[in-house]
């Protein structure tokens, strides 16, 4: 969650579940005490929250030692619900987070939250105002609802999911036709074979058959290769991004049942 300045939560719209917010003497000096969410509550040891102190660190930090240094106990004194955070996560459960009442290290910046009945654009100018009022040093980057803020957020996701998955289709036709074009050369080059294993009285079904057999050795060759280079690297990115949860057997297997048909399609 990180630092809770003014009527955060409020503003924001998250509930107090139980406790109390940020008082002005837990905001006066060093932070001593928390404010977590209903997430990070039920997975606390028996779900009790109030009372418990816990350690937290800035994540802006540069080396051990200075985590170290800006690490600082607290004692949780409420909970939040857990909302609008669901749709970040693949199954969606909420996000466990944990505010503060001041900053426990140097912040580059900060995030201004107003709520208003009216579109953003309304409200820009007169809050562009109110800060200038307060310090015309302060610079503001950039203003928009919290939506917009969220979907820009996002946009590189999906563009990288989308952008994975077109080229997971194009490696997949172009397996595919690769197969095939493999498969086809093969038979052809067996021609000779088969017409005389036909001359000799070999049997259509049995021809079929045989190249089936050969066809199928070589699609299970390929399926355990691949399959276990894929769990290979299935655990690297696994080890790599947080959150990963490995390999997608249903791709997997669908993927394979796919390539299959090409090459007796081409053999037969």
């Amino acid at each position: 969650g990180g630092y809770a300045g003014g009527e955060l939560f409020s503003a924001i719209g998250l509930r107090l579940l139980t406790g109390r917010t940020f008082s002005a003497e837990d905001r006066a000096g060093p932070a001593r005490v928390a404010v977590v969410n209903q997430a990070y509550a039920d997975g606390l040891p028996g779900r009790q929250a109030i009372g418990q102190t816990i350690r937290v660190a800035t994540w802006r930090r540069q080396s051990g030692k200075e985590a170290e240094a800006e690490a600082r106990e607290v004692t949780i004194v409420g909970v939040v619900e857990s909302a609008g955070e669901r749709r970040y996560t693949r199954d969606g459960s909420a996000v466990a987070k944990v505010y503060v009442p001041s900053p426990l290290g140097p912040e580059p910046a900060l995030t201004l939250y107003v709520r208003s009945r009216g579109p953003a654009d309304a409200v820009a100018p007169a809050v562009r105002d109110a800060v200038n009022r307060i310090d015309p040093r302060v610079p503001i980057a950039e203003m928009g609802s919290l939506a917009s803020f969220n979907e820009r957020s996002m946009g590189p996701s999906h563009w990288l999911t989308r952008m994975s998955a077109l080229l997971g289709l194009i490696a997949l036709l172009l397996a595919a036709a690769g197969l095939f074009a493999t498969a086809s050369y093969g038979v052809t080059q067996r021609a000779r074979e088969f017409a005389v294993r036909t001359a000799l009285g070999a049997d259509p079904r049995s021809l079929l058959l045989l190249v089936l057999t050969q066809s199928m050795r070589t699609v299970s060759i390929g399926f355990l290769v691949g399959g276990t280079l894929a769990l290979g690297v299935s655990r690297l990115l696994v080890s790599q991004f947080h959150g990963a949860d490995g390999i997608d057997r249903a791709a997997l297997v669908q993927s394979a049942a796919l390539l299959p048909p090409e090459e007796l399609v081409a053999r037969a």
